[in-house]
């Protein structure tokens, strides 16, 4: 037995993403902490001071990955061809922040709930365990139930969407386990069913701005 939560969750896709990123492990719970204070209202730190921490951590390894850029995930994205350049210091401080905040928080809480279901559900153990080969649909299933990401976007021009009048300023939060928990999307869709085939869902998001992470998420989920 253990605490899931604390001796595994929070270490196992942190480690592998800090391995990824080629920074340094002891800064991990610095980098999670700054994290949850961006996406978390209750913390030490607002969103700006915690932003201001992020930005401040990047700048000097990002001034160091450019001279001399290695064979790391942070490497490869600044010095990448966009579009017949390489992306400015704006977007690869802003990029880097965001998948590192992606790469410690999201998959540590979607473990949680994906665990918490297996513990107390024996039926879902059994099947399990005696169906591997099934672990890919059942990883898409606990991702469809159990997606938990929030986006929140600012209005920036008045509009009607859907007959809603939306006004420039006003904040629209997008809860992507909606469309999961959807029966015009799914049948029953409060139920986990490991047989279920082409689980519709958008816990990853949809269209040009899906998460790049999501087969990583992917596979940390089913390794473990």
């Amino acid at each position: 037995h253990c605490d899931f939560t604390n001796e595994y969750a929070r270490l196992f896709p942190v480690r592998i993403f800090m391995a990824m990123v080629d920074l340094p492990m002891s800064d991990a719970a610095m980098i999670q902490h700054w994290a949850e204070c961006m996406t978390r209202p209750d913390r030490d730190m607002t969103f700006d001071e915690a932003k201001q921490a992020f930005f401040r951590y990047v700048e000097p390894i990002l001034d160091a990955r450019r001279a001399d850029p290695g064979d790391d995930l942070i490497s490869r994205m600044i010095t990448g061809d966009l579009n017949g350049r390489m992306p400015n210091a704006q977007e690869a401080i802003a990029l880097v922040t965001q998948i590192l905040i992606a790469g410690v928080d999201t998959v540590v809480n979607f473990l949680g709930f994906a665990m918490l279901y297996l513990a107390t559900t024996s039926e879902a153990q059994k099947t399990l365990a005696a169906s591997p080969d099934m672990i890919l649909r059942i990883t898409n299933e606990l991702f469809r139930r159990f997606g938990l990401v929030t986006i929140g976007r600012t209005v920036v021009r008045d509009i009607e969407f859907h007959g809603v009048e939306l006004k420039a300023g006003e904040i629209v939060a997008t809860p992507t386990m909606l469309h999961g928990l959807d029966d015009r999307a799914n049948v029953d869709p409060m139920k986990v069913d490991f047989a279920r085939k082409d689980g519709k869902h958008t816990t990853f998001g949809t269209g040009p701005h899906i998460c790049v992470g999501q087969e990583l998420a992917r596979a940390e989920v089913a390794i473990t």
